[in-house]
């Protein structure tokens, strides 16, 4: 029988865990649980527009702030951004996207069904 003893490394923000650092480390960094990546816009901000693009030979989502008039990014493009046939969807001129925001407001229910259910059935 042959016992091996390895390190084994954690997320610090959820229960992902392996034996390569460098992998965790990558992990960490764009790890949806992570305070740095929680973004105050998807809190159902009334400003934020998201515009659905099919760029090529992939789809891409650009987010605008209406009341500041300024694109936006999220930290998944910038894990994205790392890997090569992704590497232009930084643009100049775009910001990440705030983790707090003085602009914020909060959408009400009736402007969430306006907004993503318009195309639904009455009953489903």
């Amino acid at each position: 029988m042959i016992t091996q003893t390895r390190k084994v490394y954690f997320c610090e923000h959820c229960k992902k865990n392996g034996i390569s650092a460098s992998v965790i480390s990558r992990h960490e960094k764009y790890c949806r649980h992570n305070p740095h990546n929680k973004h105050k816009c998807f809190d159902m901000c009334i400003y934020l527009e998201r515009i659905r693009k099919f760029n090529g030979s992939f789809n891409v989502t650009e987010f605008n702030c209406t009341k500041k008039g300024q694109g936006m990014y999220s930290y998944l493009i910038e894990k994205k951004a790392s890997l090569w046939p992704y590497s232009k969807l930084i643009k100049e001129g775009l910001m990440r996207m705030p983790l707090t925001c003085t602009e914020y407001q909060e959408m009400s229910f009736d402007e969430q069904e306006e907004r993503y259910y318009k195309d639904e059935p009455e009953n489903y």
